[in-house]
């Protein structure tokens, strides 16, 4: 969703907090199942930049990190951001990605909010017996049969061959 630029730049030190509906598709490759604004202010000011104030939260489907089944996982974030609007930049004088002459994109700040503060593993349950080494069956299902020792990961064979160099 973009916020035309001409809704609040004439109007120096005005505040408005308009309804927004957010359709996001992903962030960062994974499908978004939902995300919700419960918070939002645009605040402009009299040296032409704009605060953005936001809370909210998402549902994101990510892959379990054992056994790589999909996750719902919950992900809230909560933010204040400010850009100049004349040099279309963030507060740190980096370019602005969601500030442009068409307004402010607000899914792409968002986007780049969620993905701050998605968690850096996902499990799909904390007892997750994850991926068989040899077939790459999930565990979790079903018990393969198979034999770990019958497939070494590539660590196990790069000791093995770097060891057995040294004893010849």
């Amino acid at each position: 969703m973009r916020i035309p630029m001409d809704a609040f730049v004439p109007y120096p030190e005005t505040e408005i907090s308009p309804a927004v509906t957010l359709q996001m598709e992903s962030v960062e490759g994974y499908p978004v199942r939902s995300a919700n604004l419960e918070r939002f202010t645009l605040v402009s000011h009299k040296d032409h930049s704009l605060s953005v104030r936001y809370a909210g939260n998402a549902v994101v489907t990510i892959p379990c990190g054992r056994c790589l089944t999909p996750v719902a996982t919950a992900v809230s974030f909560e933010g204040e951001r400010k850009f100049s609007l004349e040099e279309k930049t963030d507060e740190e004088g980096y370019p602005a990605c969601c500030i442009g002459e068409e307004g402010l994109d607000l899914e792409e700040l968002l986007s780049e909010e969620i993905a701050m503060n998605l968690p850096i593993r996902v499990l799909c349950k904390e007892t997750c017996k994850g991926l068989c080494p040899v077939c790459g069956g999930n565990l979790n299902l079903r018990d393969c049969g198979c034999k770990a020792e019958t497939a070494p990961t590539r660590l196990a064979e790069a000791l093995k061959n770097a060891l057995g160099e040294r004893s010849n």
